[in-house]
C-alpha cells in the first residue's frame, strides 16, 4: 500500500510540474521510389511513394481492375507518381486515355511525389505514352 501511494504521489507530482513526458511520435518513413523496376510507370496510392504499389507498362487504358501491392483497387486512388521508362507518360482523369481527360505529363525519370493540389489526386484512371 505504501508503495502504491507513493507512486502515485510521484505520478501527481510529474504532473503538477510537467515532467511527465509521453512517448515520443514516430516520424513518418519516406516511401521509397526505388521499389519501381526499371522500364515501368509506377503509381502509389500515397504521397511520398507510400501506401500500395503497382507498376504498369507503357499503356493501362483502364485502372478499374488493377490492384496495388497491397490488395487494394488502384483506380481513382493514386497519389505519387514515378516514371522509369524512356517515354513521357500521359495520365488521365477517365478510362481509355481520352485527351479531354488528360490530367497532366510525367516526363522519363520524372516523379511526381504528391498529387495533392493538382487536381488529379485520388483522380487517375489510365495512362498511355505520349510517343505512341
Amino acid at each position: 500500500m505504501i508503495k502504491t501511494k507513493t507512486l502515485v504521489a510521484l505520478a501527481g507530482a510529474a504532473l503538477a510540474t510537467g515532467t511527465l513526458l509521453a512517448p515520443a511520435a514516430s516520424a513518418t518513413q519516406a516511401g521509397d521510389p526505388g521499389r519501381c523496376v526499371g522500364g515501368n510507370v509506377c503509381v502509389w496510392q500515397d504521397a511520398g511513394f507510400n501506401g500500395g504499389l503497382a507498376q504498369f507498362g507503357l499503356v493501362y487504358l483502364n485502372y478499374q481492375n488493377a490492384i496495388y501491392d497491397n490488395g487494394l483497387g488502384v483506380n481513382d486512388t493514386v497519389s505519387s507518381i514515378y516514371n522509369r521508362t524512356g517515354d513521357p507518360i500521359n495520365f488521365y482523369r477517365n478510362s481509355g486515355a481520352n485527351i479531354r481527360d488528360l490530367c497532366f505529363r510525367v516526363e522519363p525519370g520524372s516523379s511526381v511525389t504528391n498529387l495533392a493540389g493538382s487536381g488529379c489526386d485520388n483522380a487517375i484512371s489510365s495512362h498511355y505514352s505520349a510517343n505512341l
